[in-house]
């Protein structure tokens, strides 16, 4: 029966939520259950009595005058042709979205920590050709690694592009995936934020040392921290964002959409009423990082720079209160 309960939740995914259509799939569901019952009573096995009810009822636009659907298939014809993305898409989707953006994290250190070999190659061996060569190595390392995630990606520009829709299993998986994601996301959003924010210890503590060999190690440790935390803080962000994305993907006022709302409602997650505000909480963090980066390169004041942390977290505690809706859109 599970297989029926499935295959009836994707036909009616693209309908819209409505009172009549909840009823019309409930009549629907009875009849399919009474046939399954009906064929199993008279000994046909389970899976030829699945296959049977579903080549009997699996056409909805042929039940359609029955359930009295007419009206609302014809009115509906935009999600009733978005493009079914599969479980197995789906899966497959993730896991070439996951590793694209371990990719492009690892460009984005090779960019930050291109000067390493400079600093390094200038300091021990009084060499810039060998260091600039290496700088435009990291460079051209970077540029590959980008081209290659956005080659592999490129196959799956339709999810973005068209109207789509995936299944309830779908939706389970997504949800079960953000879910065992949370930790993760918690702890590279953390180290992110930290190794960005005490990039300068390691420099300093290299300082008070008065080694002969500090200023070039400070200098390789603070690009190498900015280029790690930066790094865990893309990898975080872009994998929650690509759950979200997913959740979202069935159209809000269709039985497909209540089941991405219910799913994030389950996940308690804090949500804005307010448009401008949702965009600016999903770069805050970031853009916090940014700050706190070039207010303490252009000033060197580190000591002082850091209480933008404490002030940023209170002001996101004040936005959540004002205008967030916790498990809801």
């Amino acid at each position: 029966m599970e297989t029926i309960k499935n295959y009836l939740e994707t036909m009616f995914r693209n309908l819209p939520d409505t009172d009549q259509v909840r009823k019309a799939k409930k009549e629907l569901l009875q009849m399919m259950e009474d046939k399954f019952s009906e064929l199993r009573n008279n000994g046909v096995s389970e899976n030829e009595a699945v296959g049977t009810v579903i080549s009997e009822f699996g056409n909805l636009e042929e039940l359609a005058e029955d359930l009295g659907l007419e009206n609302v298939i014809h009115n509906n014809k935009d999600n009733m042709n978005r493009r079914n993305i599969s479980f197995d898409e789906v899966k497959n989707y993730v896991a070439e979205r996951k590793a694209c953006i371990i990719t492009v994290a690892i460009a984005i250190f090779c960019f930050i920590t291109c000067v390493t070999p400079v600093i390094i190659t200038d300091e021990f061996f009084n060499n810039n050709a060998v260091g600039l060569a290496l700088m435009f190595a990291f460079i051209a390392a970077g540029v590959v690694l980008n081209v290659i995630a956005g080659s592999r990606m490129a196959d799956w520009d339709y999810i973005k592009n068209e109207p789509c829709s995936i299944s309830q299993e779908s939706i389970d998986y997504i949800a079960n995936e953000k879910k065992n994601f949370k930790t993760k996301y918690s702890v590279f959003h953390a180290a992110g934020i930290l190794l960005c924010m005490l990039c300068f210890v390691p420099a300093a503590i290299m300082d008070e040392m008065k080694l002969h060999f500090s200023d070039p190690i400070s200098g390789v440790s603070l690009f190498i921290c900015i280029g790690l935390g930066v790094g865990f803080l893309i990898y975080s962000n872009k994998v929650s964002n690509m759950h979200e994305m997913l959740l979202n993907i069935n159209s809000a006022s269709t039985i497909g959409g209540s089941y991405s709302k219910k799913a994030k409602q389950n996940n308690g997650e804090v949500k804005y009423n307010n448009k401008v505000v949702k965009v600016i909480m999903d770069v805050y963090w970031s853009t916090i990082t940014c700050i706190y980066l070039i207010w303490s390169f252009l000033t060197f004041n580190w000591e002082h720079t850091w209480i933008i942390w404490p002030i940023a977290a209170v002001v996101q505690t004040m936005i959540k209160g004002i205008y967030g809706i916790e498990g809801e859109e």
